[in-house]
């Protein structure tokens, strides 16, 4: 007895839907200037004074290879002992997630740096990956005015940057032309000599509490009238905000049963940063604007929404001030797009009229556009799937 036959017309229908289906994911897809390519890796480096090369070796580089060693995901590990200085270069292989990775590794050296010698920096772990090495800015644009840099500089930290970075996909915007203010940490040599304190101590110290870590995304998902579309926003971890620092109560390093705070043994200062440049643009202060898209974003509907939230900050921008774009890294792209669209039109038409001609038959061409619908659908939903 034969199995019951799906009917034809289901199996249309089928189809048919998958095809609409695919074209769904199209706003969905990461539209990028550049491809991603290569792993990430990691970089864990610490400090111990002027300790030798081989007793650094011994005592701190083989113990921290050895306790991270043990986790998954590692396809090679690498390290360098000199002076006072312990690095460790790690390779991941392809399908570990490197900010899962990192949290492992936070906490095996947060469980191994007790059992290290006294004297010792607390590691810190870098991430690199291959989008950042190759980061490029989506736009730059360039506020003119006639007020000294300072003002212009402080216009755009309070308004600009502080609505643009409202955007969803927006990973940071950098701000330079102007001379901002800076914090000086200046330390007492005599006393740090007399608590076998280093420079690189104290600068290990302010990296290790200003530390951000990335932990993740934050999804949000709207309703749309046909369909649901999601928003990713990333997460970092800040182990201290840069507002209202309690400078004086930032720990340095453990001495016997005491913990040295910078207070004690340094002033801060905040100050004007020294001009080491100065930004004008046809005889008038300038400052410019840098924005840098979130990794695996649309490029090109980024782009498309901070112009027009440009379009409405220039719209209440001071009589003295102009906005105006100087790089817009879409450009090209669209430009690209548009010949890509019409060649691809025209080669489509070509086709179809031999098909025809050879054929005779409005059947058959059809099919063709058809066939050429459906697999296009289909990769859509595959590309959306596997993360292309």
């Amino acid at each position: 007895m034969s199995g019951k036959r799906v009917p034809f017309f289901s199996i249309v229908l089928i189809f048919t839907a998958i095809s609409l289906l695919g074209w769904v994911f199209v706003p969905l897809l990461s539209f990028r200037l550049q491809p991603s390519a290569g792993l990430a890796s990691f970089t864990i480096t610490s400090t111990w004074g002027s300790t030798s090369a081989i007793i650094v070796e011994g005592q701190l580089t083989s113990q921290l290879e050895a306790a991270i060693n043990t986790l998954k995901g590692i396809k090679n590990i690498s390290s360098v002992s000199s002076p006072g200085y312990s690095k460790i270069d790690i390779e991941i292989d392809k399908y570990t997630d490197p900010n899962q990775l990192r949290l492992e590794m936070s906490a095996v050296i947060r469980r191994l740096y007790p059992s290290l010698p006294v004297g010792v920096s607390y590691p810190s772990i870098n991430l690199s990956t291959p989008d950042e090495e190759d980061e490029k800015p989506l736009l730059i644009y360039t506020l003119f005015g006639s007020h000294d840099s300072e003002i212009l500089q402080e216009y755009v930290e309070n308004y600009l940057k502080t609505d643009l970075a409202l955007i969803a996909g927006i990973e940071k915007i950098i701000v330079y032309g102007g001379i901002g203010n800076e914090w000086q940490v200046i330390y007492q040599p005599e006393t740090i000599n007399r608590l076998s304190i280093t420079p690189e101590d104290i600068t290990q110290a302010l990296k290790l509490f200003f530390h951000h870590q990335p932990i993740g995304h934050v999804i949000e998902y709207e309703q749309g009238e046909n369909r649901r579309t999601e928003k990713k926003m990333s997460v970092k971890l800040a182990l201290q905000s840069s507002m209202n620092i309690q400078w004086e109560n930032i720990p340095v390093k453990k001495a016997g049963n005491r913990i040295i705070y910078l207070g004690e043994i340094a002033r801060i200062e905040r100050v004007k940063q020294e001009a080491n440049s100065y930004f004008r643009v046809n005889g008038k202060n300038a400052i410019n604007l840098v924005i840098y898209p979130e990794k695996g974003s649309n490029a090109l509907k980024l782009a498309t929404l901070i112009r027009g939230k440009i379009i409405q900050m220039k719209s209440v921008l001071p009589d003295a001030y102009v906005l105006e774009t100087s790089y817009d890294s879409t450009e090209y792209v669209s430009n690209e797009l548009s010949k890509l669209y019409k060649r691809t039109l025209l080669t489509f038409f070509i086709l179809l009229v031999f098909v025809f001609l050879v054929s005779l038959s409005f059947r058959y061409v059809l099919l063709i556009v058809l066939s050429l619908f459906t697999n296009l659908s289909l990769s859509f939903i595959f590309y959306y799937l596997l993360g292309i």
